[in-house]
């Protein structure tokens, strides 16, 4: 797998957009000032990532998320969770002239679409998550089983046969986007080599407004919706 990500200085507030195909340890390289770009910038906090099998299309998103419109692409996919630091005055001023605009001319089926759009790409987020602690556990990465928790704001992949028995060292944080609410299950461990989950169960997304979004995981740790 190939992933784009943005990370967020916790120093300075900026941003940086990378790709790799091992997020853990490049995040863990940007933390430890071993890259050029954003060294003595750190600590991080991972804000955005997606997963992809292609490099070709991991760069290519890194290209538009590093372009002019990211920053408002961004705001509204992760709105809450990112501050509006690093958003000039005329940028905000010509969002909130876009919003008035599109009220005015009574566009409701366009923020409908969005909203299911949205609520897809979470859903599309929360499976990478999963896919990715699977896959871990299947490579016996560390020689250690791969696990997934919600703790309410956060998805976090971590290491070890339970959360609360993990190494917190190597977690991996991804912020959940705030305008969705999970449900079921909020701990999943996949087992080495072999991949089984347990437990076993669904995760449920909703929006409020659109059908609920289900995320099955099964005994042999498939990932279905």
């Amino acid at each position: 797998m190939y992933y784009t990500y943005v990370i967020k200085s916790l120093k300075d507030g900026r941003w940086y957009t990378g790709a790799t195909n091992n997020l853990r340890e490049r995040f863990k390289e940007h933390n430890q000032n071993l890259v050029f770009s954003t060294k003595s910038r750190g600590p991080f906090k991972i804000i955005y990532y997606e997963a992809c099998q292609s490099r070709e299309d991991a760069f290519v998103r890194e290209k538009f998320l590093k372009s002019g419109p990211r920053k408002h692409y961004l705001k509204n996919r992760l709105k809450r969770s990112l501050s509006l630091t690093g958003f000039t005055l005329i940028e905000i001023t010509l969002v909130i002239a876009l919003i008035i605009i599109i009220f005015g001319f009574g566009l409701t089926i366009s923020f409908d679409s969005y909203r299911k759009d949205n609520l897809k790409a979470e859903r599309d987020t929360l499976i990478s998550v999963l896919q990715k602690a699977r896959n871990e556990s299947i490579n016996n990465l560390n020689n250690t089983p791969h696990g997934f928790y919600f703790d309410g704001t956060d998805y976090i992949l971590f290491d070890g046969s339970s959360y609360a028995s993990r190494d917190a060292s190597r977690d991996l944080k991804i912020v959940k986007n705030p305008s969705i609410t999970i449900g079921g299950l909020t701990e999943i461990v996949f087992e080495q080599l072999d991949g089984n989950a347990n437990p076993i169960g669904d995760i449920t997304l909703s929006d409020g407004i659109n059908p609920v979004i289900s995320i099955n995981i099964n005994q042999e740790g498939r990932i279905n919706w």
